[in-house]
């Protein structure tokens, strides 16, 4: 709803952009405006479970806990198909 108000419309906050599965995603812009540099987000949000691996890894987690993780369904895989509730 508030993403459709007259003054959001108005501004550009909320503005259409590519994600990462070929189709475009709506996000809220930068409320701060510069005359000499460009705050338009060219880019839609990682998806979910993108990060995980790289995450757990750099927490120590082990290639097989993580696989566990993901197989016990505690961490999302990104590259694994999603069905949603």
């Amino acid at each position: 709803e508030a993403a459709e108000h007259p003054y959001v419309r108005e501004r550009g906050m909320v503005v259409e952009v590519p994600d990462q599965q070929g189709k475009t995603t709506r996000v809220v812009r930068n409320p701060f405006f510069f005359s000499e540099s460009d705050t338009t987000p060219t880019a839609g949000p990682p998806l979910a479970g993108q990060d995980s691996h790289r995450v757990l890894e750099e927490l120590g987690f082990s290639d097989q806990e993580i696989a566990t993780f993901e197989a016990e369904g505690i961490v999302r895989d990104a590259s694994a198909p999603h069905i949603s509730a």
